[in-house]
Parts: C-alpha cells; structure tokens; sequence
C-alpha cells in the first residue's frame, strides 16, 4: 500500500510530456517568451559605466569574506599578558590617586584636630573670662551700693521742701522762712529755735515765672529733729505763711529714686493686698508676707517676693548697672560633632562614626 502511494507522488510530480517539474522556487525567476512568441523587453534602463571589476560579487567570493574577517577579529583581540598590562596601569594610577588623597585626609585631619585643640582652649579661656565678668559685676555692685549708701549717708539729715513759691527778684531768706513754716508744723513759736546747717535751691537754672519753683533743699544739724518735722509732715498738712500747700520729702541720692520708680509695680501689689513695707538702709525693700521677712535690695532678689505674692514675672532691670550673667539667657545649644580621629587611630574593623543627619536622598 505504501509502495503504491509512493508511485502515485511521483508520477504527479510529472508533466503531462513526462517531463519533471523544477524544483524549488527557481521557475519564478525563469524567463518566460510572452503569449506572441515575441520575447518581452524590459522596461528598465540597462545599467551601463559599471565595470566587472567594481561589482562587489565579481572581486570577492561570497563564502571567503566571513572568513577572513572573523580571523582578523580573532587575530586583533588583547591577549592575556595585554591585559594583565592594562590591569597594572590601571592599579598603579589608582594607587598613585589614592596615596594622594590619603595624604590629603591626613593633612585635613590634621588640621581638624588643631581646630579641636584651639576650640578647647578658646573654650577654656572664654569660660574663665566668662566667671571673671561675673566676680567683676559682683565686686561693682557692692561698690556702686556702698557708693550709694555713702551719698545717702552723706543726706541723712538733709529735707527736700517742693513748691515754696520763689520771688522773681531772688533775694530771699530761706532759713527764716523754713525755721517759720516748720515751727508751724510742729506746733511751737514761730521763734524756737531750729539749727540748720545750710539751705538752699536746687542746683538747675531757674524757670519761668509761671513754671514750677525749684526744691528748697535744707541740712538740720540735729538727725533727730530731722526726723520729727518729717514725722509731723506725714501726719498734717504742710503749708506756707501764704496758704500754698507744700510737700516735704527726704533727699535721697539719684540711684536711689530711680531704684524707688523701677519697684514702683511691686509698691502698689503691697498697696493693694494692704501689706505694709518699709525704706532700709543701705537701699533694700523689707516686707513681711505671712511671718517671711523679704528683703529687696537687688533685682535678683525679686523672684522669691513675687511667687509669695502670686504675681506674674516683673522684668525690672537692675538699678546698680548691667544686668547678671546668669540673668542672660544662655544661647541655643549646637550639636556636637565627634572629635577627629586619623584612621591609624581608628583601627582596622572599627566603624566609622555616623552622621548626626541622615544622608540626603537623591532627588527623582
């Protein structure tokens, strides 16, 4: 059955002359005569000016050129020694490149640890300058305090009278007419006697007619007749032989009032709680709140007054001079970087130090 099929094929492959039919795809490219007999000529140009010899099919053979060229490849490829050549070159410009950047890591570092050095001097030196200006505040608030409880000392038995009207012509007799005015207040004869050292205006040029008159500022030899007609001030009415209503107040140095007018908040707190205080001398401000005795005699002594009084932070500024370091806020704190270390140092195995911040991340 399949020697009959086979014959069958064959015979099929055959045209009807018995001849067999081409094989492949050659009879498409076979030129065929047209219907007429008559050939058919082509329409294309006929290609002419080319020679045999420079037609690429006519001076190289088809099957050679593949083989040449891959042997030429083969032939051209580095060998080993080539690259061991190039591997070494390679190894010394890298080496060469390293040594140099290790020599400039060691020349920074280096410097790094100088910085650190100066730093911790500059440090050291800035912390001994720092409590040397703070000894040297210390030492010039006692002076300028003592100073001032000098110059009060010095007014102790001194009055200062405001509003005594000043004739225009300037001749005046201040004694006679302080000696009249205190008796008065006192409740004594116009004659008893009143010992005053000196009397006299305020030492500022004088003002318009129709301006406030200048203080009449007097020294009574004795402190304690001092204390009595300022004792009687506060309790009368101070007036003039013309009826002008007068104030009489101690004389007290120039640190000490502008001290007096920066406490002036903490004053009236007392006023109004209805809390009695007193002047001290040298200048301090005593007041007693439930039994604790507070004593004021600089702005650092204000915080323990104001938390027994439940008062808000009072910002007054030091009377005697600059404020305190200490009542300086410190500045911000920087963060610390580690301290240098040369890789020798480090050691072989040990781990870098890490950044404080963490590494940047590249952008999309």
């Amino acid at each position: 059955m399949t020697h009959k099929k086979r014959a069958q094929s064959a015979q099929r492959l055959k045209d009807p002359q018995g001849t067999a039919k081409p094989d492949g795809i050659a009879h498409y490219f076979a030129e065929k005569p047209a219907a007429g007999g008559t050939p058919r000529r082509p329409m294309m140009a006929p290609i002419t000016g080319v020679s045999q010899e420079s037609s690429p099919t006519s001076s190289v053979e088809p099957h050679e050129e593949p083989e040449e060229t891959v042997r030429d490849i083969l032939r051209n490829l580095p060998t080993k020694g080539d690259l061991e050549r190039m591997l070494g070159k390679l190894e010394a410009s890298f080496s060469a490149r390293i040594e140099e950047l290790d020599a400039d890591i060691h020349q920074v570092g280096s410097r790094v640890l100088q910085l650190e050095e100066d730093r911790d001097v500059m440090e050291d030196r800035l912390s001994r300058l720092e409590t040397g200006l703070e000894a040297h505040n210390t030492y010039i608030h006692h002076l300028h305090r003592a100073l001032d409880d000098q110059d009060n000392r010095g007014r102790r038995n001194n009055l200062r009278l405001r509003g005594l009207p000043e004739p225009p012509d300037g001749g005046e007799h201040l004694m006679e007419n302080l000696r009249i005015i205190f008796n008065k207040l006192l409740g004594k004869p116009p004659d008893a006697p009143v010992h005053f050292d000196r009397a006299h205006r305020a030492l500022k040029p004088k003002g318009p007619q129709n301006t406030m008159p200048r203080d009449v500022i007097c020294r009574l030899h004795y402190h304690r007749q001092k204390e009595e007609i300022l004792q009687a001030a506060r309790r009368r009415e101070l007036k003039d032989p013309q009826g002008n209503i007068l104030q009489l107040y101690p004389d007290l140095s120039w640190t000490t009032l502008q001290a007096r007018r920066l406490l002036k908040p903490v004053t009236e707190a007392l006023r109004e709680r209805q809390i009695r205080y007193r002047w001290g001398y040298p200048f301090a401000l005593l007041v007693n709140v439930e039994g604790v005795h507070y004593t004021i005699g600089c702005a650092a002594d204000l915080p323990p007054l104001l938390k027994a009084l439940a008062m808000e932070d009072i910002v007054i500024l030091d009377w005697y001079g600059g404020a305190s370091l200490d009542m300086v806020p410190p500045p911000p704190t920087q963060p610390q970087r580690p301290r240098w270390q040369t890789p020798s140092k480090r050691g072989r195995g040990m781990p870098r130090a890490q950044p404080s911040t963490p590494p940047m991340q590249p952008s999309n």
